[in-house]
């Protein structure tokens, strides 16, 4: 059985364009940037009915996370000390994510919850050039 962190299928939430985007569009915003995005009318036809419910959402959300950390894009800190990156393997930091995540879009609180000590996780944006 596979855990809520992971999209159930073999197929990924976004394509490669799709996720693309979304990472310009984001780069150097905070995670909730990134969670807005999947709430967006302006991404495509399609884009609000795929990601309608909050765990579509949320699987989406990680599912980017988890590649913008492998392309070495971000790096997830802990929230308050931001040089201190979050412990544990790649998968481990997203496991705690998700489980750390409200359990649906009234924790949400419209991406405050991204500010609230309640979520342990923050991000830093790397760029390739300066690495920083």
């Amino acid at each position: 059985m596979q855990n809520d962190c992971h999209e159930t299928s073999n197929e990924a939430p976004l394509s490669d364009a799709e996720y693309e985007q979304l990472a310009f569009d984001c780069e150097d915003m905070d995670l909730s940037a990134v969670w807005h995005e999947f709430g967006s009318p302006f991404r495509g036809n399609d884009w609000p009915a795929r990601f309608q419910s909050f765990e579509r959402r949320k699987r989406a959300f990680l599912w980017v996370v988890r590649r913008l950390v492998q392309e070495g894009r971000v790096v997830l800190v802990t929230v308050g000390q931001p040089d201190v990156q979050l412990p544990g393997s790649l998968d481990e930091q997203i496991e705690a994510m998700s489980r750390a995540f409200p359990t649906g879009d009234d924790g949400m609180d419209n991406g405050i919850w991204f500010f609230m000590p309640e979520c342990p996780f923050g991000g830093n944006w790397r760029h390739r050039e300066t690495g920083r």
